[in-house]
């Protein structure tokens, strides 16, 4: 897993471009989040990431409500990837 936070205003980009430098190809689709993942993550900015058809990890933001009680109002988003898939 990786997280960032940079200070930009769309942190979920900047690892989208991350993941576009490595040339690992990974191509982004919205996902629904899981009940538990509404606590932690943003509604909307959540994307799952895939290699065909197969969902190898998830790219999400961290929602604000979290950030704040950790005492930050930055914004972090977090990339969890499964490594297999991709040997």
């Amino acid at each position: 897993a990786i997280a960032l936070s940079n200070n930009t205003d769309n942190p979920i980009e900047e690892l989208i471009t991350l993941i576009a430098k490595s040339k690992i190809p990974i191509t982004q689709k919205p996902n629904q989040l899981s009940t538990t993942d509404k606590i932690l993550f943003h509604p909307t900015r959540h994307l799952s990431a895939k290699i065909g058809n197969g969902q190898i990890g998830q790219i999400s933001e961290i929602h604000p409500r979290v950030m704040n009680k950790l005492g930050t109002g930055s914004r972090v988003a977090v990339l969890e990837i499964e490594i297999n898939p991709l040997v």
